[in-house]
């Protein structure tokens, strides 16, 4: 989100807004790791630059793009309000398709022009740069700009030395065969190891991601329409005719295997600085193996903000709901008027809400807490690659399980407009009297 976009919900990261939300939230992850210096550059200084005919337009197409973004928020802000007045449904969605369009018209038009820049200089060095904003800002298009810059990376950038910035984020074209192709083949030929380490911890995240909209699917209270669009209904439709979601899930857990065995010490990037692609793989698996649906979940032992020791153990005989947070992700502060909520909601019942905080810094935490904007114990992980965190394999935001009163898992990756729902009947289930 933006599971990708953090790797969180795919299904939000195809809207536009999201898509801004994730770009606030991932920023180091989009846009790579730094390299070592060159000949003649002393370490940690500038690196020169030859000249690029792409950097000057991509600069004029994110700023562009922003500008788009801002008066697509404000319309469909005016069709909000044109509802909550009482208009036909029908004058309301013709107001936000109208808008939608414009959006993409606009968007989709700075995006042709980079890929005919790409196409015609791939060695200039904004030329990856140019194609992961296409990928990023038409994701959730009905049209094929995302595609053919995946097909320009294939054709030209497999070797590239930063193509991570790449696939890491590849995970949102999750039923463009092209994006499966473009992974296998910088795991394969990239003469980077550490771009090979890269690409083959997000292989398996890609492979997971599609066992994952798989199972969506066949869930009737699920559609392909969260996941883009019907627009998207034919792709998903294929992608299911070509494989089954536990084929995926066991070889997406292979990949993590080997990325253990062949790739454990290579450094992650973006919100993966502090741990080792081994660090993220071995979480990965603990997820998969560990902490599946049904099972016990480990002990949780850690701090609070102050120091003070707790431990997830001392919430036994009540239901619990698990929150990976922070305040430095947009979607994750947008939950919290709910949280608190479902906290005063429940108070003297058999429930906690139990946070972990991924903030690198203590201060903001304790500001939230001071103005309570937080009202719920939270563990205090030190930033994103956190022991607690690193334990559980997360690696989107915000990430909600929710364990019973016997400390089993009984839902993981929860929606936020499920929760009230699955909370209420779990405690209502605690609260029943025995035979």
């Amino acid at each position: 989100m933006e599971k990708t976009p953090g790797r969180r919900s795919i299904s939000m990261s195809f809207h536009k807004t999201r898509a801004v939300v994730a770009a606030a939230c991932f920023p180091l992850l989009w846009f790579g790791h730094a390299s070592a210096a060159p000949p003649g550059v002393p370490a940690g200084g500038p690196r020169p630059e030859p000249p690029s005919a792409i950097r000057g337009e991509l600069e004029a197409a994110t700023r562009a793009d922003e500008a788009s973004s801002r008066v697509h928020d404000g319309e469909s802000e005016r069709a909000r309000k044109l509802k909550e007045s009482g208009a036909a449904a029908t004058e309301v969605a013709r107001a936000e398709s109208e808008a939608w369009a414009r959006y993409c018209a606009a968007v989709a038009a700075r995006a042709d022009r980079l890929l005919l820049l790409a196409r015609e200089h791939p060695d200039d060095p904004a030329a990856v740069e140019a194609l992961r904003h296409v990928i990023m800002t038409t994701r959730g298009f009905p049209t094929d700009q995302a595609r053919r810059a995946v097909d320009l990376l294939l054709r030209d950038h497999v070797r590239a030395g930063n193509i991570s910035r790449i696939t890491g984020t590849i995970f949102v074209l999750f039923d463009v065969p092209e994006a499966e192709q473009l992974l296998r083949a910088v795991l394969e030929r990239n003469p980077s190891r550490d771009e090979r380490g890269r690409a083959c911890n997000d292989l398996a995240d890609f492979l997971q991601t599609q066992a994952q909209v798989l199972r969506d699917r066949r869930d009737p209270s699920k559609s392909s329409k969260e996941y883009g669009g019907t627009w998207r209904e034919g792709l998903i439709e294929a992608l299911a005719k070509r494989t089954h979601p536990e084929a995926l899930a066991k070889e997406a857990e292979a990949f993590y295997d080997r990325c253990v065995v062949e790739f454990a010490d290579v450094p992650g990037v973006g919100y993966f600085e502090g741990r080792t692609i081994g660090d993220i793989a071995r979480g990965k698996l603990s997820e998969i193996r560990d902490l599946a649906v049904g099972k016990v979940a480990p002990e949780i032992r850690g701090v609070d903000v102050e120091g003070h020791p707790f431990r997830l153990g001392e919430s036994r005989g009540k239901v619990v709901v698990l929150i990976f947070s922070g305040n430095w992700c947009g979607p994750c502060r947008g939950l919290y008027p709910k949280e608190r909520e479902l906290v005063a909601r429940l108070k003297g019942r058999p429930f906690a809400l139990l946070g972990i905080n991924t903030d690198e810094g203590r201060d903001t935490l304790r500001k939230s807490i001071r103005d309570a904007e937080i009202t719920w114990p939270c563990w205090w992980d030190g930033g994103t690659g956190g022991p607690i965190t690193t334990a559980w394999g997360v690696t989107s935001f915000p990430m909600i399980h929710v364990l019973d009163a016997r400390g089993r898992i009984r839902f993981k990756d929860v929606r936020a407009q499920d929760l009230d729902r699955i909370v209420d009947a779990l405690v209502a289930e605690t609260e029943k009297p025995g035979p």
